[in-house]
This record gives C-alpha cells, sequence and structure tokens, in this order.
C-alpha cells in the first residue's frame, strides 16, 4: 500500500507560501520634512496693542455637579 502523498504535499505548499512571506520589499524612504522657523523679535520692535477683556474656550458647556462633602 503506497504512503499518503496529500500530506507531503500540503506541507510543501505551506512551506512555500511561508518562504514567500518573508521576502522584504525596500520601500523608498519618505523625503525629509521641510521645518519652519520663526525667529523671536523683541517686544518694542512690533507694534503692541492691549485690550481689556477675558478669554474664554470657543465651545463651553455649562454643565456643573452638586458634590456633597469633599473632594
Amino acid at each position: 500500500m503506497p504512503a499518503p502523498r496529500i500530506p507531503v504535499r500540503l506541507a510543501g505548499m505551506l512551506c512555500a507560501a511561508a518562504i514567500a512571506g518573508c521576502s522584504t520589499h525596500a520601500e523608498s524612504p519618505t523625503p525629509p520634512r521641510v521645518a519652519r522657523v520663526a525667529h523671536p523679535l523683541a517686544a518694542h520692535d512690533q507694534a503692541a496693542a492691549i485690550f481689556p477683556g477675558e478669554v474664554h474656550a470657543r465651545h463651553e458647556s455649562a454643565l456643573g455637579f452638586r458634590v456633597s462633602g469633599k473632594i
């Protein structure tokens, strides 16, 4: 009675698929990003404007929580 060849063929195909999946494809490196630089200037070199007011977030939620005791 001959030995079953299906498991041998199946093992061979699985090994071939595993070896094919291990290959690496070298990708081209991404180009370096451009850095934008701004040099700080002294305050007397710029026209400064002073305005009174309060700073708030653009979107505020009106939520309040009542807590009894200490936090």
